[in-house]
């Protein structure tokens, strides 16, 4: 009953979908209409959540006026790039996050680039323009069925809620990507022999 109610509800409570995942996950199991679900720890966290919402997650605005901050986001298999008004933040992958796949690369790149543009996008209606169907999808519904990046969308979701930061996400094709280049970076540093 809860998930069917909650689902009812996400277009006021923006975060629902992203505290049902765990719960969908666990009831899909083949029970049975009479059977018992066994409940993982991630559904007892998200039922916690639920239990107390947050006061500013009761309601919603059905228009969020337009963006007053926009920036490009990218990534690419050794590093991560983002341009908002002529400033760059990059970096490059630790040896963990290397082995991620793109898709998670592209989500944790958000992160990363708003936690670098703090001070102009705090408190204010991000645009963030992607080129990254996948993560364009992930941030439009706040969910995923992937558990690497449902983790990566809420530690996204607890950034943005810190920082009152309302995001917004417009597709833009690779080739008009302005932060591709940033994500290109290579260790000019980095030697090795060529066998």
């Amino acid at each position: 009953k809860l998930c069917g109610f909650a689902q009812s509800i996400k277009l006021a409570l923006l975060p629902a979908q992203l505290f049902l995942r765990n719960l969908y996950d666990d009831i899909a199991q083949p029970v049975g209409w009479s059977g018992r679900v066994r409940l993982s720890r991630g559904s007892l966290r998200d039922l916690d959540w639920w239990a107390d919402i947050p006061g500013q997650h009761c309601s919603a605005a059905i228009h969020v006026g337009p963006a007053a901050v926009e920036f490009s986001v990218d990534a690419s298999r050794h590093s991560w790039g983002a341009v908002l008004n002529g400033h760059t933040a990059r970096g490059f992958w630790s040896e963990e996050e290397l082995g991620q796949h793109i898709n998670w690369k592209e989500l944790r790149a958000v992160r990363y680039a708003l936690d670098s543009f703090l001070p102009w996008v705090s408190q204010r209606v991000v645009l963030i323009r992607e080129d990254n169907t996948t993560t364009q999808a992930i941030l439009g519904r706040y969910s995923s069925r992937s558990a690497t990046l449902h983790a990566e969308l809420k530690l996204l979701w607890e950034l943005l809620q810190l920082h009152s930061i309302t995001l917004q996400v417009e597709r833009v094709a690779s080739a008009d990507n302005i932060a591709d280049a940033a994500s290109r970076l290579i260790d000019r540093d980095d030697y090795s022999l060529d066998p």
